[in-house]
């Protein structure tokens, strides 16, 4: 399996000052660093950093018993509300640890929304 690099990412280089006759370093980024040192073009690949995420329950506006999977990351809802591997509107990936009622964040983020539903009830 190919290996990727950030080619912003700068790194420092050593190199020989003919003019001073001294060694000297430099910083410059990996793709400046290639473009005056490679022989030819060296090929590139159209790649992307994953997201990762998992899907929400979210009540049904209305219905507070009709819950449906929403995105993480984009809170865009589950097309046709099917749970998938990836969201089909961001493409996150659906491998992230779906947090439970004991984190506070969580806890914070849904707690308008139970004590609607107990004053409902």
């Amino acid at each position: 399996m190919p290996r990727y690099i950030d080619a912003e990412q700068k790194i420092t280089v050593t190199y020989y000052d003919e003019e001073y006759e001294e060694w000297s370093k430099k910083s410059k980024t990996i793709d400046d660093f290639l473009y005056e040192n490679a022989d030819e073009d060296i090929p590139t690949a159209d790649v992307r950093e994953n997201v990762h995420a998992h899907w929400v329950y979210k009540a049904l506006e209305g219905y507070p018993n009709i819950t449906f999977p929403v995105c993480s990351n984009c809170d865009e809802d589950a097309i046709d509300y099917v749970e998938s591997n990836f969201c089909p509107c961001c493409g996150a990936v659906m491998d992230e640890e779906e947090p439970t009622m004991e984190e506070d964040w969580y806890k914070d983020e849904w707690r308008d929304e139970w004590d609607e539903r107990e004053k409902d009830d």
